[in-house]
């Protein structure tokens, strides 16, 4: 990193960022090429704070004079004053909600971004920045070239990669926010070097292979139109998730037990809260190594399944 010079600007410098649960002194120094070096690094835990206040003052002292002279250590010299960053408040977040009329069922990139600019117009409190904003619940499909307008994108390493873990990539304002107050990451040890590598690998093959891909759409394809030649209740879409309406949440676990227990096959319920009460279902996700056959077994055993789920309520209501 290079910055303008100035005089006197090569002599090093130190900033203390001072945070509710850790504290960080960073010692740099501009050389009179304006060239950036970080020479010195401290942390420490926070103590006599809480909420972004001090409440102890002589543990929030010990605490900063621990931390500045880690950072001293590491530079191998002794600073005499520091720039302080203190927090100014918390991140939170809001919902809001924004009716639209779309053309089709899927979101096109022009209802994103008809949404976004109609979100950024609203007025905000003027104490607080915007850091960032994305839609929630519409449809994602990258085909269509909408996900240029996403400030993170999230996924994960189980399922089409075979591993186990997820990610969110973002920028760094994003990022730093989610190490420093997503409790989740801070308590959440990070994934094994050998399935890290083997998380890489697969991304490193899928980059090149489209064969999964095509297959994956492909078996998606027949397994929905089995469904509608057996007029099981299918909810229509246009991705690989195929959701299947049961809408009683009692039906629908004992459709998933009699699948499990008789036929050995797991499928996975989809009750509330994931969805309004009401609206209960099963998902099926095909695979691109699920076979033919094995979609005809599923059919069928589903078949089976509503059919005795129905004579038994039917039973019951008698």
């Amino acid at each position: 990193m290079r910055l303008g010079t100035r005089r006197n600007s090569h002599k090093p410098f130190a900033i203390l960022d001072i945070g509710s649960s850790k504290i960080c002194c960073m010692i740099g120094e501009i050389d009179k090429l304006g060239t950036l070096s970080l020479i010195g690094q401290g942390t420490h835990a926070s103590a006599g704070m809480r909420a972004g206040e001090v409440n102890v003052l002589s543990e929030f002292s010990d605490a900063i004079g621990n931390c500045v002279q880690s950072a001293e250590r590491a530079a191998g010299l002794s600073i005499t004053s520091v720039s302080v960053v203190m927090p100014g408040g918390r991140p939170h977040s809001a919902f809001g909600t924004q009716h639209m009329t779309l053309s089709d069922s899927t979101v096109s990139r022009r209802d994103i971004r008809r949404l976004l600019d109609r979100c950024g117009a609203q007025a905000l409190d003027p104490a607080l920045q915007l850091m960032q904003f994305h839609p929630l619940h519409y449809s994602l499909d990258e085909m269509r070239g909408i996900a240029d307008r996403i400030d993170v994108i999230q996924g994960t390493l189980g399922k089409a990669f075979g591993v186990v873990g997820g990610y969110i990539a973002a920028d760094d304002v994003i990022c730093d926010a989610v190490r420093s107050f997503g409790s989740g990451f801070i308590f959440t040890t990070a994934l094994p070097p050998a399935l890290a590598y083997g998380a890489l690998a697969s991304v490193r093959y899928l980059q090149s292979s489209q064969a999964e891909r095509d297959h994956q759409k492909q078996q998606a394809e027949t397994l929905k139109q089995k469904l509608r030649n057996a007029g099981l209740p299918m909810l229509e879409g246009d991705t690989h998730i195929v959701p299947v309406m049961v809408n009683n949440a009692d039906q629908c676990t004992r459709i998933c037990q009699f699948l499990l227990n008789e036929r050995q096959i797991y499928v996975q319920p989809i009750n509330y809260p994931t969805v309004p009460k009401g609206t209960e279902r099963l998902r099926l996700t095909p695979g691109p190594f699920h076979s033919d056959s094995m979609i005809d077994d599923l059919v069928d055993a589903l078949q089976m399944a509503y059919s005795q789920i129905e004579s038994e309520t039917t039973k019951q209501a008698g």
